[in-house]
């Protein structure tokens, strides 16, 4: 019994030797050539993978805020770029918030870990695939093959511990990315219900001044109203805080005596209160009102106010004055500018630069989604589009409307069989015009010909789309792709609360982040 006894107590020590027997063993045969390789390979392949997963979390975190490079150095060397770059930090800090801190020390754990484990087995981040098993001093291959060998416990726990802070990050940048979508979400939310009130406003504005019974006067077919398309709304404005400008003017003569003025400006503030202070004086004669106020210069006058159902517009004159106000179309523009920027124009003529195009992208998007079926005509073009001669860099784009155009309205085309939505392939031809500073028609070859003019404008806009992509990047070409060959909802119109969201998310707020990258690179 005492011999069967101490045999088992023998055996878990006779197993731990064999163990390590097994294990000296392996680690002898690590000592050949062939096996050496075999483990660097393995440990070179571990450390790229780590470095890769290191990078792409970083990438992830920071988003367009820094360069590949920078990233690179950011990496190795922590302090240096944020002192070079010090919005990196802000950079890092808004997209983190306040996991910044516990983001940048574990980065900084990884980053030093990595940088241990590159050292002591010699590789290099820039070359992978250069291992240092065939260094061609025997001696110092040698002295490596022992070095490794005896090392193997103290690689496998920093490669653990760089694990460990892989997740950590890859945690970290998870829970920021899905709080950012959270919050993007609820403002998109929030702008999107501020941007359906101002179309609903600017509607009722549009049939109060064009189709209500204020303008009796003999003169009617000669007034004409320029009405901006440059509302301020954005997601903390409310209905009340909105503001639309327009200028109407008149042609001509009323009758035998000449008019005093030629055209007034107004504000026109609308409200859902009825009863909210304002003018108390109901427009019934707009035209005897417009000639028949005096006022001086920089006064702001009350002139009355029209309403419907929904809505009281209170109107302020603002200036009045007489002469011509010369434009320009947005046609005329891009016809005139140069289509490299470098290569500036022989005539004193503002440019439109990357900038501007970007900037009147953004508005025409915003144009559709707010006045689309009511100042925004069907089938309209860069042509309709016009900018006072005075004004710097194309500022306050204007839609013309003659009183009598609603009546004009009544009269519909049919609807195209190859257009997939009335509502936005005019928006994407104006979009293809300003990323090429080319008109659509100029952009026209003899194949692209067709009998139906809309579909000769979809052959020349389907062939230019590669075009788009290169000059104006992916993200503008996938609008006006999306514009040309819409999908993303039934309804191809913008009646309906489903085809706004829709066409806020994938063609205004894409332009709205382009031009704001490009504003704001960091």
């Amino acid at each position: 019994m005492e011999s069967v006894a101490m045999a088992l107590a023998l055996c878990p020590l006779m197993l731990n030797q064999l163990d390590n027997y097994v294990q000296g063993l392996q680690t002898v045969k690590s000592f050949r050539t062939r096996r050496y390789r075999e483990h660097l390979e393995q440990y070179a392949a571990m450390l790229g993978g780590q470095h890769a997963i290191l990078v792409n979390t970083m990438g992830r975190a920071l988003g367009d805020a820094v360069s590949p490079g920078d990233l690179r150095n950011l990496l190795f060397s922590p302090g240096d770029i944020t002192q070079k770059n010090p919005w990196l930090e802000d950079a890092m800090r808004g997209r983190l918030g306040c996991d910044y801190e516990v983001f940048a020390a574990t980065m900084g754990q990884a980053s030093r870990i990595l940088e241990e484990l590159a050292s002591k087995l010699n590789w290099k981040s820039s070359d992978p695939t250069a291992l240092p098993w065939n260094d061609p001093s025997v001696m110092v291959r040698e002295a490596r093959k022992v070095k490794h060998m005896c090392s193997k416990s103290i690689y496998n726990d920093l490669f653990q511990s760089l694990g460990r802070a892989n997740n950590v990050l890859r945690t970290l940048v998870d829970q920021s990315v899905e709080y950012q979508n959270t919050r993007r979400t609820r403002w998109s939310e929030r702008s999107l219900s501020k941007h359906r009130a101002a179309r609903a406003v600017a509607d009722s504005i549009h049939k109060a001044l064009t189709r209500s019974k204020s303008w009796g006067c003999s003169c009617r077919d000669k007034h004409h109203i320029r009405f901006t398309l440059d509302p301020k709304v954005d997601a903390s404005s409310t209905t009340d805080n909105l503001m639309f400008r327009i200028v109407i003017t008149t042609e001509g003569f009323a009758g035998s005596t000449p008019m005093s003025f030629n055209w007034q400006e107004i504000e026109v503030e609308p409200s859902c209160d009825q009863l909210k202070p304002g003018p108390n004086y109901q427009l019934s004669d707009m035209c005897s009102m417009l000639w028949g106020l005096e006022m001086g210069d920089g006064q702001r006058k009350a002139m009355g106010y029209l309403s419907d159902e929904a809505y009281c517009h209170n109107l302020y004159l603002t200036k009045k004055a007489a002469g011509s106000l010369p434009s320009q179309t947005l046609e005329e523009a891009i016809m005139s500018s140069p289509s490299l920027p470098w290569n500036a124009p022989t005539v004193n003529r503002p440019v439109l630069g990357r900038r501007t195009r970007l900037h009147l992208a953004v508005k025409l998007a915003y144009s559709v989604l707010h006045f689309h079926g009511s100042w925004l005509r069907p089938r309209w073009s860069t042509r309709d589009i016009r900018f006072p001669d005075q004004t710097p860099e194309f500022q306050q784009p204007f839609l013309t409307w003659s009183i009598r155009d609603w009546r004009d309205e009544s009269i519909r085309r049919s609807p195209s069989s190859v257009i997939r939505s009335e509502t936005l392939f005019p928006l994407g031809l104006a979009l293809i015009e300003l990323s090429l500073c080319h008109a659509i028609s100029a952009l026209r070859i003899p194949e692209d010909e067709s009998p139906d003019h809309e579909v000769t404008a979809l052959k020349t806009a389907h062939r230019s789309l590669d075009h788009v992509y290169v000059e104006s990047g992916a993200r503008y070409g996938d609008v006006v792709q999306r514009c040309l060959f819409w999908s993303h909802s039934r309804d191809t119109g913008l009646d309906t609360e489903e085809s706004q969201a829709a066409v806020f998310q994938y063609i205004v707020l894409p332009l709205f982040d382009g031009m704001r990258d490009f504003d704001c690179p960091q």
